[in-house]
């Protein structure tokens, strides 16, 4: 049997992306930084994905940490994972807290199919929204 892969991404204000990946029971994270979020989100994935011989068919969940960022990398960042979610057919979630293996296993429980959507009205927020 396959392990069950979850991606989380994690843009901060501080212009640094994280993409923490779970793969059984072990918790890897890549960090890269740049002030264009667009620039290095997709690849960041794509290479963590490749250097822990990860395929799409094993990947389970992708999720979204929230933490202070800006409206621009907020959006873009609920893009990209609602884009992969729907591409792989996997679940997507919004990760609050710190990271860990088990506060990321329990926040994919509590998860259903679906889209994560974004709220503008005052300070950006995020939470679960549409379900397929």
């Amino acid at each position: 049997m396959t392990e069950r892969v979850i991606i989380v991404i994690q843009p901060t204000a501080e212009n640094a992306l994280y993409c923490h990946l779970v793969k059984g029971q072990a918790l890897f994270t890549k960090s890269a930084e740049d002030k264009k979020l667009d620039r290095v989100l997709l690849p960041l994935i794509d290479h963590v994905l490749k250097q822990k011989k990860v395929s799409a068919s094993s990947i389970y969940a992708i999720g979204l940490a929230q933490s202070p960022m800006s409206l621009a990398s907020q959006r873009l960042a609920v893009s990209v994972v609602n884009s992969l979610g729907w591409a792989w057919g996997v679940k997507t979630f919004v990760f609050t807290g710190v990271v860990s293996l088990e506060s990321i296993q329990k926040s994919v429980k509590k998860s259903k199919k679906g889209f994560l959507k974004a709220e503008y009205s005052s300070a950006p927020r995020i939470g679960s929204g549409v379900r397929r």
